[in-house]
């Protein structure tokens, strides 16, 4: 959730925000495997113009492995104007 509130905060590194999220996890005691942020419809790398993005994130807690993703729609006010 941290993540999801960067992107809608405006924050543009998503490499940024996944290295840090993923070191969230693991002071939290997890063992982070991946988080990656991309594009809902196809889990794509994202582009500047894309609104729908899902934050995709696995990790050791002992020995069981979680998995989970988040779905991030962005406010209008970050998404680019349309061309002219």
């Amino acid at each position: 959730t941290w993540a999801a509130q960067q992107l809608r905060q405006g924050e543009q590194g998503l490499a940024d925000i996944e290295v840090a999220a993923a070191a969230r996890l693991e002071a939290a005691g997890f063992r982070p495997e991946y988080v990656s942020i991309r594009r809902s419809a196809d889990l794509q790398a994202p582009t500047p113009s894309d609104a729908e993005l899902s934050i995709l994130a696995a990790a050791w807690l002992g020995r069981s492995r979680l998995i989970d993703n988040l779905k991030v729609r962005l406010p209008k006010s970050l998404r680019p104007a349309p061309a002219a």
